[in-house]
């Protein structure tokens, strides 16, 4: 069993003139709205 399987996650995509951020907790639910970082 993985040791990370209680931790949360944060996706990033990175792209040219911004970046979108997505958050989930450790069930897989979403914690906040995927939102948008202008570079």
């Amino acid at each position: 069993m993985s040791q990370f399987l209680n931790d949360f996650v944060v996706g990033i995509d990175v792209s040219f003139e911004f970046s979108i951020v997505a958050m989930l907790a450790p069930t897989g639910e979403l914690i906040r709205k995927p939102f948008r970082i202008d570079h």
